[in-house]
């Protein structure tokens, strides 16, 4: 069936050529990816935690739709953002930023290492985190951590999680910072809802300007992505309830409009690099910053 995972990964294999099947290889330049889930406690504000350790993995990457909004510690060379846009320019994130919910795919840039640490928020914990402010205010967009949320910035670089250390797993991450976050969230002025359902959650993220018809798009190309990737770090542990596609090409032109990508370059990508990352795919004929490709 189309929208089954089988057939969705069947489709997107049925894009490549034969030949381009057999030279696809199985390298692997992500040494390190950890994922831990937050505690009971921080759950309403913190989904989990985040851990990437890449070295000599530097050049250009599409940055795909990512609809939870994050905080991200970079501890390795600084990360450059650019738009998918012929003029869009390249700009620098704060090494300790807020990420906003994204809604259009774009390129990033590291030199040669890259090493993250990211803390997913709930839509509750961003409106709690940065004092109510709405969604739109920082979809597509990174912003420092120390305009929002100065005692939280502060409070991570007084716990010294700024400083580059590729030798503690996450989970450690987590649990030396988790008082700091259960103090800050648990002691602001707004009081978080409850957990919301999927229908709310849409009404809520509406507010990122993308709307409900959007939203859905992406959620249903976030399933597309983790279920035809051969090898992704993560997998949906939701009841997949998704919009259909209507066919074969309704699903190669919409993961386009949305990714840059069909499905079966998609593939190919993930196969070529060997690596479980879903939402980025390296590039080699955009240049970085410096104005020189990576091959």
């Amino acid at each position: 069936m189309l929208n089954s995972p089988s057939g969705l990964a069947k489709i997107a294999q049925q894009e490549l050529k034969i030949s381009d099947m057999d030279a696809l290889g199985a390298t692997s330049d992500c040494q390190r990816l950890e994922w831990v889930p937050a505690s009971n406690r921080l759950r309403p504000f913190v989904s989990g935690s985040v851990y990437r350790l890449s070295l000599d993995a530097g050049g250009v990457t599409l940055e795909l739709p990512e609809r939870r909004p994050s905080i991200q510690l970079m501890l390795a060379d600084p990360y450059w953002l650019r738009g998918s846009g012929a003029r869009d320019g390249w700009w620098q994130v704060p090494r300790l930023g807020l990420w906003g919910p994204q809604t259009a795919w774009r390129y990033g840039y590291a030199r040669r290492n890259v090493e993250v640490l990211a803390l997913a928020l709930t839509a509750d914990g961003l409106r709690t985190l940065t004092g109510g402010q709405p969604m739109a205010a920082f979809a597509n967009t990174v912003v420092d951590l120390n305009q929002v949320a100065p005692g939280l910035a502060a409070g991570l670089e007084a716990e010294g999680v700024l400083s580059t250390s590729n030798s503690q797993p996450a989970r450690e991450w987590l649990s030396r910072i988790e008082t700091l976050l259960l103090r800050v969230f648990e002691t602001a002025p707004q009081k978080p809802v409850r957990p919301v359902g999927e229908r709310q959650q849409r009404r809520r993220m509406a507010q990122t300007g993308a709307g409900d018809k959007l939203w859905r798009r992406l959620d249903r190309l976030d399933r597309l992505l983790s279920e035809i990737h051969p090898n992704a770090w993560e997998r949906r542990d939701d009841d997949g309830v998704c919009d259909p596609w209507s066919d074969q090409a309704h699903m190669i032109r919409e993961c386009k409009a949305l990714t840059g990508l069909t499905p079966g370059a998609y593939f190919k990508a993930k196969q070529r690099d060997g690596d479980r990352l879903i939402r980025t795919v390296r590039v080699y004929d955009v240049p970085g910053p410096d104005g020189h490709l990576v091959v």
